[in-house]
């Protein structure tokens, strides 16, 4: 249907959002929980403004009200997913009192869709 999927690349990962899954550098796929691929997909698309934990928690668990536990594990487990961890600052950075900012370069790539059927 001549429809492209579009991925980003972030420090040699890609991210899926259509699938929902993170790929290695090497191309395999990384174990995340779905709240921290969440979490990680809302930061790398508001990569261009620092994101407050409220944005964060309303965004990736509308409509429930919770403390910060749940959203500082989803954050942590992104980190980890990437190869990092909080006091590494190449991905994902802390503002303390404001908030999250994705600092690492991403680029969107397009890709067709698999080829269905014969050609």
């Amino acid at each position: 249907d001549g429809r492209r999927t579009r991925q980003l690349g972030v420090a040699g990962y890609r991210i899926d959002p259509q699938t929902r899954r993170l790929l290695s550098p090497g191309g395999e796929p990384v174990a995340m929980t779905g709240k921290a691929f969440d979490v990680l997909c809302y930061l790398v698309e508001h990569r261009d403004r620092v994101v407050s934990k409220d944005d964060l928690l309303a965004a990736v668990w509308p409509g429930r009200v919770l403390e910060e536990n749940p959203l500082t594990q989803a954050i942590s487990l992104a980190r980890r997913a990437l190869g990092s961890n909080a006091s590494d600052h190449r991905h994902i950075v802390t503002l303390p009192g404001r908030g999250y900012r994705f600092v690492a370069q991403v680029i969107e790539i397009d890709q067709d869709p698999a080829p269905v059927g014969p050609s």
